[in-house]
């Protein structure tokens, strides 16, 4: 529930130990490296190239591998969840398996695989060209013979061939062989004397190029024979491929192995380096402080420099992480989406969680709907292994499914039918007016709790005089002026009217003349402290902005209610229950798919707009583990 404290170290230590020292802090996993401000060269890899360039072919693999994988069923592969290994495992089962033997044989398969594929893209059109001259009864021996013959044989387009047939062409012979839609393919004989290829070229007639050493028709059966050949090893080479899709698990744990490697190689060259000496800087957690000592010890014994070094907590360079308890840790990564904290504010995750868990449930306040949430949920967490992040998800949806029925039995909503319950208090598609107020009386409450946090703050920073005029003079501007309007419209006359009339005037005076308080002049001071003032504006803004607590519980609900009416219009015979489910199952799911997707939405509002607006900055600089993010399976600590 706060932000977790850091040291920042120095460390100075030989060379030659850098390595096992890499691979021992590793396993430490809270370390967030800096470069040392020293004019040093960096250490250079020396294979992160090459490491680099196997990640990439190892991932190739994996994602044409995949098709050929056997899928396991869903829910198997959800029980199952990732294979986990610690650091000493995952090498030891790298170091049980040829994993280059395994690739090189793959990529082989896949090699001859295109080759053939490529093979067959240019025997198909070769095979379409020697269609075209099917009919052509010559080879290229029986050409030889003719030794007294000029002879041409290719094509022409259509248009000219018409025109060159109105030349003169006696003492010649003419074959069409093919008559296409745009190109007409012929063979001329003519006496050489006549020299008809000069013709021929002013109507852009294209030689024929194939090869003639057997007729075209005996030429293209050889090369469909060839191609059916080629289908055959193709999937032959496909079923060697799925035989060794066995080995796709293999390559996954190799590639997480070498992403690891690479990160090790990637922090090696922010050390700085001297011939025999490297030196780091970087963030621990402090209480891990002695744990860190007890790592570098095992590695370099005493031969190594550590300080800890005071740290400028106004810094931004400060990483920040966050330590909650399990019912708070699901809910951090709504504050990491709007933000991290910096290091001299609050975790407001502690406000958020009750807030965002209320707001949410009052936004869909169905008992059913809330069941299906933390049943489906509960059942996942039960019967399934998901990775941390996944988890820290399905526990969030959880919670909030808690909160809907909290709201459902006070709504007395189920599956949009009325129901009576001891906590059924009212219900507001009959009666909204009670739901509206509420929904007002949170917003105010939550509006208050934040420039609560905010004079806290400035009270915590020795900010006294800020914390009076930027928090008291609004909330004594708020109450009174909210309490003097409420009593105009209600009719009371009493005393209490006057006082907090008298306080509304004060408190709004008191703004103008310190809103603008660091501007030396006197009439920028006043004119900043009228457009102070004129967030009060802002403030009834936000307090109409929860209405939207009412507005999508009403609107969920009464969807609920309409898919009902039309699942009862279909009658009660037997044959039409059904469709009475279906209209049931697909309208009430929707109904919740757009509640969930809507309430979370509009409840992150609430909290990014109405309530951090008022006391939150954010900007930090989150904590990078020195720990790969794992794609294929979950690397656990020692």
């Amino acid at each position: 529930m706060a932000i977790v404290k850091v040291e920042k170290f120095n460390l100075i230590s030989f060379k030659n130990e850098l390595n096992a020292l890499l691979k021992q802090l590793q396993e430490f996993v809270e370390v967030d490296f800096r470069e040392l401000d020293f004019d040093l060269n960096n250490l250079k890899s020396d294979n992160k190239e090459e490491l680099e360039d196997k990640i990439y072919k190892l991932e190739s693999i994996i994602k044409k591998m995949r098709k050929y994988s056997v899928k396991k069923p869903l829910l198997q592969t959800l029980k199952e969840g990732k294979k986990e290994f610690n650091y000493q495992e995952l090498e030891q089962y790298i170091n049980s398996v040829d994993i280059e033997a395994v690739v090189e044989k793959i990529n082989h398969i896949f090699f001859e695989k295109d080759t053939k594929i490529k093979s067959n893209e240019i025997l198909i059109n070769e095979i379409k060209e020697y269609e075209k001259w099917e009919k052509l009864d010559i080879t290229e021996k029986d050409l030889k013979r003719l030794k007294n013959v000029d002879v041409n044989i290719g094509s022409m387009s259509l248009k000219n061939f018409e025109k060159f047939k109105l030349e003169n062409l006696s003492f010649t012979e003419l074959e069409i062989i093919d008559y296409g839609k745009k190109d007409v393919n012929f063979i001329i004989f003519s006496d050489k004397s006549l020299n008809i290829s000069e013709k021929l070229r002013l109507y852009n007639f294209n030689k024929l190029t194939i090869d003639l050493s057997k007729l075209p028709k005996e030429i293209k059966n050889e090369k469909i024979e060839r191609l059916e050949h080629n289908k055959e090893d193709i999937i032959k080479l496909e079923n060697e491929l799925k035989e060794n899709a066995i080995h796709i698990d293999e390559i996954e744990v190799a590639y997480e192995y070498y992403k690891n490697i690479l990160l090790k190689e990637n922090v090696k060259e922010m050390f700085k380096s001297t011939e025999k000496l490297s030196a780091i800087s970087g963030y621990i957690p402090s209480k891990r402080k002695d744990e860190f000592k007890d790592k570098i010890e095992d590695v370099c014994k005493d031969n190594y420099y550590l300080e800890f070094e005071e740290i400028d907590v106004t810094s931004k360079d400060i990483p920040i992480k966050l330590a909650n308890n399990e019912v708070l840790e699901p809910f951090e990564t709504l504050t990491a989406t709007f933000s991290l904290p910096k290091y001299t504010e609050i975790d407001p995750t502690l406000l958020v969680a009750p807030f965002f868990w209320l707001f949410f449930g009052m936004m869909i306040a169905d008992l059913g709907y809330g069941i299906v949430m933390s049943l489906i949920s509960g059942l996942s967490l039960l019967l399934f292994k998901f990775d941390k992040g996944t988890k820290s998800a399905i526990k969030f949806l959880f919670m909030l499914g808690i909160s809907t029925m909290f709201w459902g039995l006070i709504y007395g909503s189920l599956f949009g039918y009325e129901f009576d319950n001891p906590l059924h208090f009212y219900t507001p598609t009959s009666n909204y007016q009670p739901v509206m107020v509420l929904s007002v009386i949170l917003g105010i409450v939550h509006i208050f709790i934040a420039l609560g946090i905010k004079a806290f703050l400035l009270i915590r920073s020795k900010r006294y005089y800020d914390a009076l005029c930027d928090v008291g003079f609004w909330i004594v501007t708020l109450v009174s002026t909210g309490y003097f309007i409420y009593a105009k419209f209600t009719g009371i006359n009493t005393n209490m009217v006057t006082i907090a009339k008298y306080a509304m005037i004060i408190s709004m005076l008191l703004i103008v003349a310190t809103g603008g308080r660091e501007v030396k002049n006197l009439g920028g001071r006043i004119g900043l402290g009228v457009y102070s003032l004129y967030g009060i504006s802002g403030y009834m803004g936000d307090l109409i902005s929860y209405v939207r607590l009412m507005a999508l519980g009403l609107s969920g609900g009464y969807i609920a209610y309409a898919v009902n009416m039309i699942a009862s219009m279909m009658g009660n015979k037997w044959y039409m229950l059904i469709f009475v489910a279906l209209i049931f199952v697909i309208g009430h799911g929707f109904n919740l798919f757009l509640s969930i997707l809507g309430a979370y939405v509009h409840t992150a509002r609430l909290i990014y707009v109405e309530f951090f607006s008022k006391f939150y900055e954010g900007g930090g600089k989150p904590f990078k583990d020195f720990k790969i993010k794992e794609k294929y399976i979950n690397i656990k600590n020692n």
